[in-house]
């Protein structure tokens, strides 16, 4: 077993330990953040689906990976070259994450700011939605 599999699951069980016990709602929450920060860290992100309404506009996001870092910034890189940093913020609470690139960089790269509710997740697929101009908008991103 490699040692990050073993990290995860060693937090997975911690979680699991605390949750059982009561008074210990921020162990709890600082287990889960590192959760979060392990499995959003360990590796690089892309794009499966980016959807506007109705429009898909998943292939815009072609050649496009995202590396996230514990200090909550994010690097976009195309055909591997970095592009633009951003920041994110998870909100382990609220089961959302929130994205900003500022808008003087890559046009593209804005379409992902705001709170993006998690509606499902895994250690390799995070599936959320947003609602931007009263339009429901997708985004699902899977680790390369």
């Amino acid at each position: 077993m490699t040692l990050k599999i073993r990290h995860i699951l060693t937090a997975f069980l911690t979680i699991a330990v605390l949750s059982l016990t009561s008074g210990c709602k921020k162990q709890i929450r600082k287990a889960q953040e590192n959760l979060v920060l392990d499995v959003m860290t360990s590796g690089t992100w892309v794009v499966t689906l980016m959807q506007e309404g109705s429009t898909n506009t998943t292939t815009s996001f072609n050649g496009y990976e995202f590396q996230f870092y514990r200090n909550r910034t994010v690097d976009a890189i195309k055909n591997g070259v970095k592009v633009q940093s951003g920041i994110w913020e998870s909100k382990e609470d609220q089961q959302s994450i929130v994205a900003n690139f500022d808008a003087g960089g890559d046009a593209l790269l804005p379409k992902l700011n705001g709170t993006w509710l998690i509606y499902s997740v895994s250690l390799t697929t995070v599936k959320s939605t947003q609602t931007k101009s009263a339009m429901e908008w997708k985004l699902d991103l899977a680790k390369k």
